[in-house]
Protein backbone atom coordinates (compact mmCIF):
# COMPACT_ATOMS: atom_id res chain seq x y z
CA UNK A 1 0.00 0.00 0.00
CA UNK A 2 1.41 2.98 -0.40
CA UNK A 3 2.60 5.38 1.84
CA UNK A 4 -0.54 7.78 2.79
CA UNK A 5 -1.25 10.08 5.22
CA UNK A 6 -3.41 9.75 8.62
CA UNK A 7 -5.97 12.18 7.83
CA UNK A 8 -5.94 10.95 3.73
CA UNK A 9 -7.20 7.81 5.63
CA UNK A 10 -11.24 6.96 5.49
CA UNK A 11 -13.09 7.32 8.85
CA UNK A 12 -13.70 4.14 10.36
CA UNK A 13 -17.36 2.87 11.40
CA UNK A 14 -18.91 0.21 13.82
CA UNK A 15 -15.62 0.73 16.43
CA UNK A 16 -15.55 -1.73 19.33
CA UNK A 17 -13.67 -2.28 21.98
CA UNK A 18 -11.83 -4.78 19.97
CA UNK A 19 -10.48 -2.91 16.93
CA UNK A 20 -6.81 -2.09 17.15
CA UNK A 21 -4.85 1.46 17.05
CA UNK A 22 -1.45 2.62 16.80
CA UNK A 23 0.06 3.48 20.17
CA UNK A 24 4.08 4.49 21.47
CA UNK A 25 5.23 3.67 24.56
CA UNK A 26 7.45 6.44 25.92
CA UNK A 27 8.84 3.91 28.57
CA UNK A 28 10.28 1.60 26.06
CA UNK A 29 13.23 2.86 24.11
CA UNK A 30 13.45 -0.76 22.00
CA UNK A 31 12.45 0.67 19.13
CA UNK A 32 13.92 4.48 19.73
CA UNK A 33 14.73 7.22 22.59
CA UNK A 34 11.53 8.92 22.26
CA UNK A 35 9.42 5.38 22.77
CA UNK A 36 8.57 2.71 20.92
CA UNK A 37 5.36 1.51 18.66
CA UNK A 38 3.08 -1.04 19.34
CA UNK A 39 -0.68 -1.87 18.36
CA UNK A 40 -3.31 -2.03 20.71
CA UNK A 41 -7.13 -2.40 21.20
CA UNK A 42 -9.32 0.33 22.18
CA UNK A 43 -10.79 -1.81 25.69
CA UNK A 44 -7.28 -1.41 26.47
CA UNK A 45 -6.40 1.90 26.73
CA UNK A 46 -10.04 2.38 27.98
CA UNK A 47 -9.06 0.10 30.88
CA UNK A 48 -6.30 2.18 32.02
CA UNK A 49 -8.45 5.33 32.22
CA UNK A 50 -10.18 6.06 35.45
CA UNK A 51 -13.99 6.13 34.36
CA UNK A 52 -14.48 8.84 37.36
CA UNK A 53 -12.22 11.11 34.98
CA UNK A 54 -14.77 11.16 32.08
CA UNK A 55 -17.02 13.41 31.39
CA UNK A 56 -19.68 11.22 29.31
CA UNK A 57 -23.56 12.43 28.25
CA UNK A 58 -26.50 12.59 30.48
CA UNK A 59 -29.87 12.28 29.35
CA UNK A 60 -30.90 15.59 28.62
CA UNK A 61 -29.43 16.85 25.42
CA UNK A 62 -26.31 18.73 25.82
CA UNK A 63 -26.09 17.27 29.52
CA UNK A 64 -22.71 15.77 30.93
CA UNK A 65 -21.88 13.64 34.44
CA UNK A 66 -19.25 12.71 35.54
CA UNK A 67 -19.14 9.15 34.38
CA UNK A 68 -18.89 5.68 36.84
CA UNK A 69 -19.47 8.22 40.49
CA UNK A 70 -23.20 7.70 40.33
CA UNK A 71 -23.79 11.19 39.13
CA UNK A 72 -26.36 11.88 36.83
CA UNK A 73 -27.42 14.72 34.98
CA UNK A 74 -31.37 14.18 33.76
CA UNK A 75 -32.09 17.65 32.02
CA UNK A 76 -31.37 19.43 29.09
CA UNK A 77 -27.79 21.30 29.37
CA UNK A 78 -27.77 20.19 32.70
CA UNK A 79 -24.21 19.44 34.25
CA UNK A 80 -22.66 17.14 37.30
CA UNK A 81 -18.82 17.72 36.85
CA UNK A 82 -17.94 16.16 39.53
CA UNK A 83 -18.25 14.27 43.50
CA UNK A 84 -20.35 11.49 43.71
CA UNK A 85 -23.69 10.53 44.14
CA UNK A 86 -24.65 13.91 42.66
CA UNK A 87 -28.23 14.84 40.39
CA UNK A 88 -29.08 17.42 38.33
CA UNK A 89 -33.05 17.31 37.66
CA UNK A 90 -33.26 20.47 35.61
CA UNK A 91 -32.78 22.71 33.11
CA UNK A 92 -29.49 24.75 32.81
CA UNK A 93 -29.12 22.67 36.69
CA UNK A 94 -25.31 22.28 38.05
CA UNK A 95 -23.61 20.60 40.99
CA UNK A 96 -20.27 20.80 40.49
CA UNK A 97 -18.99 18.78 43.32
CA UNK A 98 -19.35 17.35 46.72
CA UNK A 99 -21.48 14.27 47.68
CA UNK A 100 -25.26 13.57 47.55
CA UNK A 101 -26.03 17.20 46.40
CA UNK A 102 -29.24 17.77 44.53
CA UNK A 103 -30.10 20.43 41.42
CA UNK A 104 -33.89 20.57 41.51
CA UNK A 105 -34.62 24.25 40.12
CA UNK A 106 -33.88 25.24 36.93
CA UNK A 107 -30.52 27.19 36.18
CA UNK A 108 -29.19 26.34 39.70
CA UNK A 109 -25.63 25.22 41.54
CA UNK A 110 -24.44 23.43 44.12
CA UNK A 111 -20.65 23.94 43.70
CA UNK A 112 -19.64 20.84 46.30
CA UNK A 113 -20.78 20.22 50.27
CA UNK A 114 -23.23 17.23 51.35
CA UNK A 115 -26.74 16.44 50.57
CA UNK A 116 -27.42 20.21 49.56
CA UNK A 117 -30.69 20.75 47.58
CA UNK A 118 -31.18 23.49 45.40
CA UNK A 119 -34.85 23.32 44.62
CA UNK A 120 -35.92 27.28 43.32
CA UNK A 121 -35.05 28.40 39.87
CA UNK A 122 -31.49 30.22 39.51
CA UNK A 123 -30.81 29.11 43.18
CA UNK A 124 -27.22 29.33 44.24
CA UNK A 125 -25.74 26.29 47.59
CA UNK A 126 -22.18 27.06 47.65
CA UNK A 127 -21.43 24.56 50.05
CA UNK A 128 -21.36 23.34 53.29
CA UNK A 129 -24.31 20.40 54.90
CA UNK A 130 -27.75 19.56 54.47
CA UNK A 131 -28.29 23.01 53.17
CA UNK A 132 -31.90 23.54 50.91
CA UNK A 133 -33.02 26.77 48.96
CA UNK A 134 -36.67 26.72 48.31
CA UNK A 135 -37.33 29.93 46.60
CA UNK A 136 -36.11 31.41 43.64
CA UNK A 137 -32.90 33.58 43.00
CA UNK A 138 -31.79 32.44 46.38
CA UNK A 139 -28.17 31.87 47.96
CA UNK A 140 -26.85 29.67 50.76
CA UNK A 141 -23.22 30.62 51.22
CA UNK A 142 -22.35 27.50 52.86
CA UNK A 143 -22.66 26.29 56.59
CA UNK A 144 -25.52 23.18 57.69
CA UNK A 145 -28.92 22.78 57.40
CA UNK A 146 -30.02 26.28 56.65
CA UNK A 147 -32.88 26.82 54.29
CA UNK A 148 -34.34 29.60 52.79
CA UNK A 149 -38.68 28.98 52.07
CA UNK A 150 -39.04 32.31 49.64
CA UNK A 151 -37.34 34.25 46.51
CA UNK A 152 -34.25 36.58 46.44
CA UNK A 153 -33.27 35.51 50.34
CA UNK A 154 -29.55 34.73 51.42
CA UNK A 155 -28.06 32.84 54.27
CA UNK A 156 -24.37 33.48 54.03
CA UNK A 157 -23.75 30.55 56.36
CA UNK A 158 -23.74 29.73 59.84
CA UNK A 159 -26.27 26.78 61.58
CA UNK A 160 -29.87 25.80 61.31
CA UNK A 161 -30.63 29.17 60.04
CA UNK A 162 -33.81 29.98 58.53
CA UNK A 163 -35.02 32.42 55.68
CA UNK A 164 -38.91 32.59 55.09
CA UNK A 165 -39.67 35.42 53.48
CA UNK A 166 -38.30 37.52 50.42
CA UNK A 167 -35.60 39.58 49.98
CA UNK A 168 -33.83 38.78 53.58
CA UNK A 169 -30.61 38.57 54.74
CA UNK A 170 -29.01 36.01 57.88
CA UNK A 171 -25.24 36.34 57.53
CA UNK A 172 -24.61 33.78 59.85
CA UNK A 173 -24.72 31.94 63.02
CA UNK A 174 -26.98 29.09 64.75
CA UNK A 175 -30.94 28.86 64.54
CA UNK A 176 -31.55 32.60 63.59
CA UNK A 177 -35.31 32.65 61.90
CA UNK A 178 -36.02 35.90 59.63
CA UNK A 179 -39.61 36.06 58.45
CA UNK A 180 -40.20 38.90 57.11
CA UNK A 181 -39.31 40.80 53.67
CA UNK A 182 -36.47 43.36 53.57
CA UNK A 183 -35.07 42.32 56.92
CA UNK A 184 -31.52 41.47 57.88
CA UNK A 185 -29.60 38.75 61.12
CA UNK A 186 -25.88 39.58 61.12
CA UNK A 187 -25.75 36.66 63.69
CA UNK A 188 -25.65 35.47 66.92
CA UNK A 189 -27.96 32.86 67.79
CA UNK A 190 -31.53 31.89 68.21
CA UNK A 191 -32.71 35.20 67.13
CA UNK A 192 -35.77 36.16 65.65
CA UNK A 193 -37.05 38.67 62.99
CA UNK A 194 -40.65 39.13 62.00
CA UNK A 195 -41.11 42.50 61.28
CA UNK A 196 -40.26 44.04 57.69
CA UNK A 197 -37.64 46.23 56.76
CA UNK A 198 -35.78 45.93 59.97
CA UNK A 199 -32.30 44.24 61.19
CA UNK A 200 -30.87 42.17 64.29
CA UNK A 201 -27.02 43.04 64.26
CA UNK A 202 -26.39 39.87 66.91
CA UNK A 203 -26.89 38.56 70.09
CA UNK A 204 -28.93 35.93 71.66
CA UNK A 205 -32.58 35.33 71.74
CA UNK A 206 -33.29 38.33 70.31
CA UNK A 207 -36.85 39.51 68.73
CA UNK A 208 -37.90 42.01 66.28
CA UNK A 209 -41.97 42.55 65.51
CA UNK A 210 -42.06 46.25 64.43
CA UNK A 211 -41.31 47.86 61.45
CA UNK A 212 -37.85 49.45 59.75
CA UNK A 213 -36.10 48.63 63.70
CA UNK A 214 -33.12 47.76 64.99
CA UNK A 215 -31.64 45.42 67.81
CA UNK A 216 -28.06 45.90 67.86
CA UNK A 217 -27.14 42.89 70.15
CA UNK A 218 -27.80 41.56 73.67
CA UNK A 219 -30.21 39.07 74.59
CA UNK A 220 -33.72 38.45 75.08
CA UNK A 221 -34.49 41.74 73.67
CA UNK A 222 -38.51 42.34 72.05
CA UNK A 223 -38.59 44.98 69.51
CA UNK A 224 -41.96 45.91 68.26
CA UNK A 225 -41.67 49.46 67.68
CA UNK A 226 -42.26 50.69 64.11
CA UNK A 227 -40.31 53.31 62.27
CA UNK A 228 -37.17 53.12 63.27
CA UNK A 229 -36.77 51.90 67.06
CA UNK A 230 -33.55 50.96 68.39
CA UNK A 231 -32.25 48.61 70.84
CA UNK A 232 -28.55 49.19 71.58
CA UNK A 233 -27.91 46.09 73.47
CA UNK A 234 -28.33 45.08 77.16
CA UNK A 235 -30.91 41.97 78.34
CA UNK A 236 -34.73 41.57 78.60
CA UNK A 237 -34.91 45.07 77.24
CA UNK A 238 -38.62 45.69 75.52
CA UNK A 239 -40.01 48.46 73.13
CA UNK A 240 -44.07 47.62 72.61
CA UNK A 241 -45.43 50.49 71.01
CA UNK A 242 -47.04 51.37 67.42
CA UNK A 243 -45.67 55.02 67.16
CA UNK A 244 -41.83 55.17 66.30
CA UNK A 245 -38.61 56.59 66.89
CA UNK A 246 -38.31 55.15 70.13
CA UNK A 247 -34.81 53.89 71.88
CA UNK A 248 -33.33 51.17 74.31
CA UNK A 249 -29.68 51.80 74.72
CA UNK A 250 -28.87 49.00 76.92
CA UNK A 251 -29.07 48.09 80.60
CA UNK A 252 -32.11 45.42 81.93
CA UNK A 253 -35.45 44.94 81.52
CA UNK A 254 -35.86 48.22 80.39
CA UNK A 255 -39.36 48.85 78.82
CA UNK A 256 -41.23 51.65 76.21
CA UNK A 257 -44.29 50.81 76.11
CA UNK A 258 -48.36 51.80 75.23
CA UNK A 259 -50.34 54.38 73.09
CA UNK A 260 -48.53 57.70 71.79
CA UNK A 261 -45.11 57.03 72.72
CA UNK A 262 -42.95 58.34 70.44
CA UNK A 263 -39.19 59.89 70.22
CA UNK A 264 -38.51 58.64 73.71
CA UNK A 265 -35.45 56.82 75.34
CA UNK A 266 -34.22 55.04 78.02
CA UNK A 267 -30.02 54.99 77.62
CA UNK A 268 -29.38 52.09 80.54
CA UNK A 269 -29.94 50.89 84.27
CA UNK A 270 -32.23 48.56 84.95
CA UNK A 271 -36.07 48.22 84.84
CA UNK A 272 -37.05 51.65 83.83
CA UNK A 273 -40.24 52.25 82.47
CA UNK A 274 -41.69 54.67 79.83
CA UNK A 275 -45.52 54.17 79.24
CA UNK A 276 -48.31 55.65 77.76
CA UNK A 277 -48.69 59.24 76.17
CA UNK A 278 -45.08 59.76 76.93
CA UNK A 279 -44.06 61.62 73.63
CA UNK A 280 -40.45 62.83 73.65
CA UNK A 281 -39.67 61.55 77.32
CA UNK A 282 -36.51 60.16 78.56
CA UNK A 283 -34.93 58.43 81.41
CA UNK A 284 -31.11 58.24 81.26
CA UNK A 285 -29.88 55.56 83.71
CA UNK A 286 -30.50 54.26 87.47
CA UNK A 287 -33.03 52.01 88.26
CA UNK A 288 -36.72 51.20 88.66
CA UNK A 289 -37.86 54.83 87.32
CA UNK A 290 -40.82 55.03 85.83
CA UNK A 291 -42.60 57.90 83.12
CA UNK A 292 -46.17 57.78 82.73
CA UNK A 293 -48.45 60.14 80.67
CA UNK A 294 -44.96 62.57 80.87
CA UNK A 295 -44.30 63.84 77.98
CA UNK A 296 -40.94 65.66 77.33
CA UNK A 297 -40.42 65.18 80.46
CA UNK A 298 -36.98 63.06 81.72
CA UNK A 299 -35.55 61.46 84.74
CA UNK A 300 -31.76 61.58 84.81
CA UNK A 301 -31.33 58.81 87.42
CA UNK A 302 -31.77 57.56 90.67
CA UNK A 303 -34.32 54.94 91.42
CA UNK A 304 -38.04 54.48 91.99
CA UNK A 305 -38.59 57.95 90.86
CA UNK A 306 -41.78 58.55 89.45
CA UNK A 307 -43.42 61.49 86.64
CA UNK A 308 -47.42 60.81 85.71
CA UNK A 309 -49.54 62.79 83.72
CA UNK A 310 -46.89 66.10 83.59
CA UNK A 311 -45.66 67.81 80.51
CA UNK A 312 -41.70 69.18 80.23
CA UNK A 313 -40.75 68.27 84.34
CA UNK A 314 -37.86 66.46 85.46
CA UNK A 315 -36.54 64.53 88.03
CA UNK A 316 -32.36 65.08 88.17
CA UNK A 317 -31.95 61.96 90.57
CA UNK A 318 -32.30 61.12 93.87
CA UNK A 319 -34.62 58.14 95.36
CA UNK A 320 -38.26 57.46 95.77
CA UNK A 321 -39.28 61.23 94.50
CA UNK A 322 -42.51 62.07 92.26
CA UNK A 323 -44.18 64.35 90.45
CA UNK A 324 -47.70 63.96 89.50
CA UNK A 325 -50.09 66.44 87.17
CA UNK A 326 -47.14 69.41 87.68
CA UNK A 327 -46.06 70.77 84.15
CA UNK A 328 -42.70 72.48 83.70
CA UNK A 329 -42.11 71.82 87.54
CA UNK A 330 -38.72 69.64 88.14
CA UNK A 331 -37.24 67.79 91.51
CA UNK A 332 -33.41 68.18 91.10
CA UNK A 333 -32.64 65.37 94.15
CA UNK A 334 -33.01 64.30 97.36
CA UNK A 335 -35.94 61.72 98.42
CA UNK A 336 -39.59 61.74 99.11
CA UNK A 337 -39.77 64.74 97.75
CA UNK A 338 -43.15 64.60 95.59
CA UNK A 339 -44.93 67.42 93.24
CA UNK A 340 -48.52 67.41 92.55
CA UNK A 341 -51.03 69.47 91.03
CA UNK A 342 -48.29 72.32 90.53
CA UNK A 343 -47.57 74.23 87.58
CA UNK A 344 -43.57 76.52 87.37
CA UNK A 345 -42.63 75.08 90.29
CA UNK A 346 -39.38 73.23 91.92
CA UNK A 347 -38.00 71.71 94.83
CA UNK A 348 -34.41 71.37 94.36
CA UNK A 349 -33.39 68.53 96.86
CA UNK A 350 -33.68 67.52 100.81
CA UNK A 351 -36.20 65.00 102.15
CA UNK A 352 -40.08 64.61 102.24
CA UNK A 353 -40.84 68.09 101.07
CA UNK A 354 -43.72 68.51 99.06
CA UNK A 355 -45.41 70.83 96.33
CA UNK A 356 -49.51 70.72 96.35
CA UNK A 357 -51.57 72.70 93.95
CA UNK A 358 -49.63 76.08 93.36
CA UNK A 359 -47.92 77.49 91.18
CA UNK A 360 -44.46 79.51 90.69
CA UNK A 361 -42.88 78.25 94.08
CA UNK A 362 -40.48 76.39 95.21
CA UNK A 363 -38.35 74.09 98.16
CA UNK A 364 -34.77 75.34 98.21
CA UNK A 365 -33.99 72.00 100.54
CA UNK A 366 -34.25 70.92 103.60
CA UNK A 367 -36.71 68.42 105.15
CA UNK A 368 -40.39 68.14 105.60
CA UNK A 369 -41.32 71.38 103.83
CA UNK A 370 -44.98 72.00 102.66
CA UNK A 371 -45.80 74.89 100.16
CA UNK A 372 -49.57 74.88 99.65
CA UNK A 373 -49.16 78.24 98.21
CA UNK A 374 -49.23 80.81 95.52
CA UNK A 375 -45.44 82.12 94.74
CA UNK A 376 -44.54 81.16 98.03
CA UNK A 377 -41.04 79.99 99.19
CA UNK A 378 -39.04 77.93 101.48
CA UNK A 379 -36.00 77.95 102.83
CA UNK A 380 -35.60 75.70 105.91
CA UNK A 381 -36.99 72.58 107.81
CA UNK A 382 -40.32 71.90 109.08
CA UNK A 383 -42.24 75.01 107.15
CA UNK A 384 -45.75 74.71 105.91
CA UNK A 385 -46.99 77.86 104.44
CA UNK A 386 -49.67 79.88 105.29
CA UNK A 387 -50.27 82.67 102.64
CA UNK A 388 -49.23 83.66 99.00
CA UNK A 389 -46.27 85.28 97.78
CA UNK A 390 -44.45 84.86 100.73
CA UNK A 391 -40.76 83.38 101.44
CA UNK A 392 -40.62 81.19 104.34
CA UNK A 393 -37.44 80.83 106.45
CA UNK A 394 -36.60 79.00 110.38
CA UNK A 395 -33.85 81.93 111.22
CA UNK A 396 -32.55 84.62 109.05
CA UNK A 397 -28.75 86.06 108.93
CA UNK A 398 -28.92 89.01 106.71
CA UNK A 399 -24.78 89.74 105.91
CA UNK A 400 -23.45 92.68 104.17
CA UNK A 401 -27.06 95.15 105.38
CA UNK A 402 -26.64 98.64 104.77
CA UNK A 403 -26.15 101.78 107.25
CA UNK A 404 -28.28 104.03 106.55
CA UNK A 405 -31.17 104.88 104.07
CA UNK A 406 -29.03 106.32 101.53
CA UNK A 407 -29.94 105.59 98.10
CA UNK A 408 -32.18 102.20 98.85
CA UNK A 409 -35.28 102.04 96.59
CA UNK A 410 -38.65 101.68 98.37
CA UNK A 411 -38.75 98.12 100.32
CA UNK A 412 -35.81 97.81 100.94
CA UNK A 413 -34.42 97.12 104.54
CA UNK A 414 -31.54 98.71 106.45
CA UNK A 415 -29.79 99.20 110.15
CA UNK A 416 -28.97 103.06 111.32
CA UNK A 417 -25.81 102.22 114.05
CA UNK A 418 -26.55 105.47 115.57
CA UNK A 419 -29.59 104.19 116.62
CA UNK A 420 -28.48 101.18 118.32
CA UNK A 421 -28.33 99.10 115.31
CA UNK A 422 -32.40 98.81 114.50
CA UNK A 423 -33.90 97.65 111.53
CA UNK A 424 -35.92 100.12 109.60
CA UNK A 425 -37.60 99.52 106.09
CA UNK A 426 -37.89 102.03 103.32
CA UNK A 427 -41.81 102.92 102.50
Amino acid sequence: MPTQKLTDRTLATGVTFDDLIHIVITGDTTDDPAGSSYKATIGQVMDTISASTIMILGNGIGSTERCSNSNSAYDDYSTVSGGRCNTSFNLYGTVGGGRCNTSIGGCSTVSGGYLNITTGDTSYIGGGRGNTTNGSCSTIGGGSFNTTFCKNSTISGGLANTVSNCYSTISGGYSNVEESVYSTISGGRQNTSLGPCSVISGGFCNTLLGISSVISGGFCNTNSGYYPSTIGGGGFNTIDTSFGYNTISGGYHNTISGINTSLTSIFGGSCNFIYNDSPGSSILGGTQNIINSGSTSVINGGGSNIIENTSTSSIGGGNQNTIISADHSPIGGGRFNTIIGTIYSTISGGYCNTLDNTSHSGVLGGSGNSVSNQCSFVIGNGISTDRDNTTFVNCLSIMNLQDGLSGLPSGSVYYCSADSNRLYYVP
